[in-house]
């Protein structure tokens, strides 16, 4: 018992820096009446926090080891074409994209739960070798450093513009920038396909089952 309280509170302590970004994420949500993205971050959070105390993590697939295996990238660019294809054909904002990014979204967080990541839990794998946690650990702080910044600059568009000190042109948000630009079909295209390809990039990578990282 003492060793299970010892594992949930150092999860809960290396989880400490992701929850409590989705918490405050998921209240500027809250404050500005986004029903929606509050869905998605307050899910993110619990997700966060049961991988973190739940024995061997959030992982309820992983002991099937048929379904641990690198994903084949022609199944990937196949996927990536298909959703591609309704992504730039679909109005912006359109339910079709909601549906088409949710269900894309839940299919990638299932194949992080059922591989083994860079870094695996221990309860479940054998430690991960130094250069696949070195690794991991610089992906971690690059895309905690990426999502702080965004967080900020939307926060403070908001914030300001919302009790007046600024405006939509003297503190535009990161929408605002990118709207004009992904208006226009062509630019609209690319960026799916540039955002689709980091996509797939980022599943290939890793350590999956019986193979290095990064191969």
């Amino acid at each position: 018992m003492v060793g299970l309280g010892t594992g949930r509170t150092a999860g809960l302590v290396r989880a400490a820096p992701w929850a409590g970004v989705l918490a405050v994420t998921t209240l500027f949500q809250v404050v500005r009446r986004q029903p929606v993205d509050v869905i998605v971050f307050a899910t993110a959070l619990v997700l966060v926090l049961l991988d973190a105390v739940l024995p061997g993590g959030l992982r309820p697939l992983h002991l099937h080891r048929a379904l641990r295996s690198r994903p084949r990238i022609a199944v990937l660019v196949a996927a990536a074409v298909v959703v591609g294809g309704v992504l730039v054909l679909v109005p912006r904002h359109g339910t079709a994209s909601v549906v088409v990014l949710a269900v894309l979204g839940v299919a990638v967080t299932a194949l992080a739960l059922v591989g083994d990541g860079a870094g695996g839990r221990q309860e479940w794998d054998a430690p991960a070798e130094p250069t696949a946690r070195v690794r991991t650990r610089r992906a971690a702080v690059l895309w905690a450093g990426v999502i702080v910044v965004a967080g900020v600059v939307e926060a403070s568009s908001f914030v300001l513009g919302d009790i007046g000190i600024t405006d939509g042109s003297t503190m535009p948000s990161i929408s605002d920038l990118l709207d004009p630009w992904l208006d226009d079909p062509g630019w609209h295209a690319l960026y799916v396909v540039a955002w689709l390809a980091a996509g797939v990039g980022l599943l290939r990578r890793g350590s999956w089952e019986g193979e290095p990282c990064g191969s």
